[in-house]
């Protein structure tokens, strides 16, 4: 009786065989790495839109309930108007320090869209909001001449009906515009400045 001959896998069917694992190993690992960055870019849009969501409804609230002694300040900035809050103190301050702040201005600074808290003429501390902004502007409604008023309110004792904001990022295809109804006061001024912050 002869003995059963043994066949087993040639060098070249082995080395095949670890060629298609590879190819396999490394398609899952494209394909897992792919899913991954997209995940991730995915969260950070939506953390994007998120901020932009609560930054909107923080301004609603802000107009809407705006202090009776509080005046609204439009400057020129190097990147855009400025919009001020005076005599609105403690207003979004988000730390006892800021209570003494007696102004709060939103505004561009180097492609940021940045809320300051101010007493006087001394900044007392900034935040940024968003990031990558390319433009903001304010416009405000005056129901008596039914028109709106680009980055200034030349009324000095009344306030406006109605605040618009437009504002560019940089990775929207276009501008966002939100309106916000105005919180009516007896004695108000809306100044108008060439230069700086509000101080």
């Amino acid at each position: 009786m002869s003995a059963p001959t043994q066949r087993g896998f040639t060098l070249i069917e082995v080395i095949a065989a670890l060629a298609l694992v590879m190819l396999l190993v490394g398609g899952i690992y494209s394909i897992a790495g792919g899913a991954l960055e997209l995940s991730r870019a995915s969260g950070e849009a939506r953390l994007a839109d998120l901020r932009v969501t609560n930054l909107v409804e923080l301004w609603r609230r802000q107009f809407e309930n705006l202090p009776a002694q509080a005046q609204l300040r439009v400057e020129a900035g190097d990147d855009g108007p400025w919009l001020g809050i005076e005599k609105s103190a403690g207003l979004l301050a988000w730390n006892s320090a800021l209570d003494d702040a007696d102004t709060t201005a939103f505004g561009i600074e180097d492609g940021e869209l940045v809320l300051e808290q101010w007493n006087g003429s001394e900044r007392l501390a900034a935040v940024t909001l968003i990031d990558d902004v390319v433009a903001c502007d304010w416009q405000f409604y005056d129901p008596a001449e039914e028109r709106w008023i680009d980055n200034q309110w030349p009324h000095q004792h009344r306030r406006p009906q109605l605040a618009a904001v437009t504002f560019q990022l940089g990775r929207d295809p276009g501008p966002q515009r939100h309106v916000f109804r105005v919180a009516p006061a007896s004695s108000v001024s809306l100044a108008i400045e060439s230069e700086g912050r509000p101080q």
